[in-house]
């Protein structure tokens, strides 16, 4: 079975500003868990939309049930996949777990689009556990659980980017 979650959340900031964050979020102090984040492809793609590919480490808790099957196995693979469209003023992202995902598999499909008032992001969340009924649908909801609290703190760290962002553009206004 397949769990789907959704949720959108609306920032105060303009676009632009917004999708130079998104790619200099990490490391920031809400998102400790991330202990690593590289590029993998970068490019420029024919409609003239920046895709970027990053592969991203994290450590975290894994729920008590699941000890017996993995251990004490911490770190996580994810693959986010994004596109900036200039254009249409849109950023697609899709990231995905790379390990475990026989017990469970995460995808999360988020896009911000320009608004009026700043940039509004949907989230579509899909869990799905291979495991067998009962522990599964225990599995998807703790997944979702965590996916929330996570949520809250990547939004913290995307916020606090752009403060790092208006920070540095006046600083070198300043000493212009």
């Amino acid at each position: 079975m397949v769990r789907i979650f959704h949720l959108s959340h609306e920032y105060d900031f303009d676009f632009s500003l917004l999708s130079q964050a998104f790619f200099l979020k990490y490391p920031n102090p809400f998102s400790k868990h991330v202990s690593s984040c590289d590029t993998i492809e970068q490019y420029v793609d024919g409609q003239g939309r920046l895709v970027v590919k990053r592969l991203i480490r994290k450590k975290g808790r894994l729920p008590s049930m699941l000890r017996f099957v993995v251990g004490s196995i911490s770190d996580t693979w994810t693959l986010e996949s994004s596109v900036v469209d200039p254009k249409a003023r849109t950023l697609t992202s899709w990231v995905r777990n790379l390990d475990h995902t026989t017990i469970m598999r995460v995808d999360d499909y988020s896009k911000y689009q320009c608004t009026q008032s700043g940039t509004r992001v949907v989230h579509e969340v899909r869990f799905e556990s291979g495991l067998t009924r009962g522990i599964r649908e225990k599995l998807e909801d703790w997944g979702k659980k965590q996916f929330v609290k996570t949520l809250e703190n990547s939004r913290e760290g995307l916020q606090f980017a752009v403060r790092r962002l208006q920070q540095a553009s006046l600083v070198r206004a300043a000493s212009a």
